[in-house]
């Protein structure tokens, strides 16, 4: 019999049915060309994601790892993945050679490596053939050789080009790359009419947009619907058009619609954290605290270094009474994303009325960016709650000269009635949200601020005008 010790020795220690693609390395003489080699890392994600059997650590975790020096093991420690993609590309021209290597976490060994030669026309083949390689080089004892599905959906470079260009500004997530990345989503359709992830690409640019009060909400929505429907017009298989999907059917309170294709978009890519947020943000509104915690755990777990999963489930696992799990998720993440966990914690202390440990972090905001949306919500909110009428007005009157928000600013004006003391404005406010398919249901239901209005009378009327229950289908956790 194996000793328990023994037993240690033998077995991996890093689960080797959990891949990561470290960021492709940039050796042409361009600099420029960064947004190729991203755009294979990315491209080979996407790929392997559809292999049964792997969990694949998202782009937004992977590309963390770009320039940061660190080696195999630990990285494959950090992510908890025992094996890991990594490789170069060089790009001459027409001409174009990548590199790449397979590797065992636990012993950094090599499983498999390979150099690729060729023209650009054939990216595509290049692109195929490492993943079936990288897929087959795996020991028989994850899982058996599998091809992966075929992602690429488009044969027209200087439109595949515009993409990657694209996905890498998209990444970035500030004001300026959103607009630059749906700009090129654009022109890459303008090239290739049938290019259906470029379309999911320009459907997801206007909600980020919409978030930010850039675009109204009703321009946001109208275009996002354009996008999305006509890249599953293209493609039904296709998982983020799914995912997608059922994040605008969740925006016009379409919650079966949004549920089922959340469900479908899980069932054609198990491995799309973007999915499973979808999902779990559907379940949340329709009172399965439980279930929805769990999709974002998922989500997390899948995109572990993501600041926006980073942000959202340490905030659901608060509500849920998780508080110690959530701060100390953000606390060993602050680092790595600052603004969206200060903005967590700034949420987290106002929910719980501690407003000097929730001013102290908006003022860490403010630093970072005084204008930016979320830091002059966040500072209304604590002058709300204050009591500060004067401030408040000043900064509705801000937000309503520098954005265009329209609907959600409505929603926002609630908010900050109800930390004013103001329940009646609150709930005329959050009627109008929802006439206007603008109400937060998962923040009202469970953030703990929120307390004195589930408790009034008009609560379960407003869940019911939105098409929800206001009774819980499941307990909290």
């Amino acid at each position: 019999m194996i000793s328990q010790e023994n037993l240690e020795s033998v077995l991996p220690a890093l689960d080797m049915h959990r891949v990561a693609v470290l960021p492709f390395t940039n050796i042409s003489h361009d600099p420029s060309d960064d947004y190729f080699a991203d755009g294979l890392t990315e491209e080979l994600i996407s790929k392997l994601s559809l292999v049964k059997g792997l969990r694949v650590i998202a782009r937004t975790s992977s590309m963390k790892y770009k320039g940061s020096g660190k080696g195999i093991t630990e990285i494959g420690k950090e992510l908890g993945c025992g094996v890991l993609v990594e490789g170069s590309v060089r790009k001459s021209g027409d001409r174009i050679r990548v590199s790449v290597q397979v590797v065992d976490a636990n012993s950094d060994e090599h499983l498999w490596s390979s150099t690729y030669d060729n023209n650009m026309g054939d990216i595509f083949a290049i692109q195929d053939e490492i993943s079936r390689k990288v897929s087959g080089s795996l020991p028989d004892f994850v899982l058996p050789a599998k091809s992966p599905g075929t992602v690429a959906d488009t044969t027209n470079i200087t439109a595949y080009t515009y993409y990657l260009k694209a996905q890498r500004l998209f990444s970035e997530r500030t004001d300026t790359s959103l607009k630059q990345a749906l700009e090129y989503f654009t022109k890459a359709v303008q090239l290739d009419p049938n290019f259906a992830r470029a379309y999911v690409g320009m459907g997801s640019c206007y909600p980020e947009l919409g978030i930010r009060s850039i675009l109204s909400y009703d321009e946001g929505v109208d275009a996002m619907k354009t996008a999305v429907l006509r890249a599953l017009e293209i493609n039904d298989n296709l998982a983020e058009a799914h995912s997608l999907m059922s994040y605008f059917a969740w925006g016009v309170d379409d919650f079966e619609t949004a549920e089922r294709e959340g469900r479908r978009a899980i069932e054609l890519n198990p491995n799309f954290p973007e999915a499973h947020q979808s999902l779990g943000r559907v379940l949340l509104t329709k009172g399965y605290p439980q279930s929805g915690l769990k999709e974002f755990g998922i989500a997390h777990l899948l995109d572990p270094l993501s600041a926006h999963y980073i942000r959202y489930y340490g905030l659901f696992m608060s509500y849920m009474g998780k508080e110690e799990e959530a701060l100390e998720l953000w606390n060993k993440s602050i680092k790595l994303a600052p603004f969206e966990i200060h903005l967590a914690l700034a949420d987290y202390y106002l929910g719980k009325r501690e407003l000097a440990k929730a001013d102290e972090q908006v003022r860490v905001l403010e630093r970072f960016s005084p204008s930016e949306f979320n830091s002059l919500v966040m500072r209304g909110y604590i002058y709300a709650a204050s009591g500060d009428k004067e401030s408040v007005q000043g900064i509705i009157k801000k937000l309503d000269d520098s954005f265009r928000g329209g609907a959600t600013l409505e929603r926002t004006i609630g908010y900050l009635s109800y930390y004013f003391g103001d329940i009646d404005g609150f709930f005329r406010s959050m009627f109008r949200a929802v006439d206007q398919h603008v109400f937060d249901s998962p923040r009202i239901r469970y953030c703990p601020a929120f307390e004195k209005a589930r408790k009034d009378r008009r609560y379960p009327e407003l869940l019911k005008r939105n098409g929800l229950d206001a009774e819980l289908k499941e307990p909290i956790c």
